[in-house]
């Protein structure tokens, strides 16, 4: 093996790829299904963990004095599940995980009903509250930085 394939091989070049699969939406409450599949590069490796997790990213905008505004991110892991490694994938192979992860998303004030609904919509407007789901996938690779991908995911109340 010669240098350059030794760089390839720690940057992922030509390593293993991963492809997320899931409804893409999900009412609170339930489970989400998820199937995460490997597919082998170029050369076999080995393979030391798969790691998949549901997180929730709220973003709020607050108002200083003088104009020193600034936006406030939170990011809360909802579910995760680790699935152990300790096997070689081979060239070109395959292998494939199905994961269900419960969503127990805390409802915001803009999503209740009555007065308390529409004083958080209220809030929420002036603050440009924004929230966000998302399904991170990642596979641990030895010797290298490893695969990552990310799908996004609504959550419905």
């Amino acid at each position: 093996m010669g240098f350059f394939d030794k760089i390839k091989g720690a940057l992922n070049i030509g390593g293993v790829k991963i492809a997320l699969t899931s409804a893409g939406s999900v009412q609170n409450g339930q489970n989400l299904e998820v199937t995460l599949a490997l597919t082998g590069g170029t050369a076999p490796s080995n393979i030391k963990g798969v790691h998949i997790s549901l997180a929730e990213q709220k973003s709020a905008r607050q108002y200083g004095i003088g104009g020193n505004n600034s936006t406030n991110v939170q990011r809360t892991v909802l579910a995760q599940k680790d699935e152990p490694g300790g096997f070689t994938l081979g060239a070109g192979e395959q292998k494939t995980y199905s994961f269900s992860l419960p969503v127990q998303a805390a409802p915001g004030q803009a999503d209740q009903a009555g007065v308390m609904g529409a004083l958080g919509k209220l809030n929420a407007m002036a603050t440009k509250e924004q929230r966000a789901w998302t399904l991170d996938a990642s596979v641990e690779v030895e010797g290298s930085i490893g695969a990552r991908t990310s799908s996004a995911i609504v959550v419905t109340f």
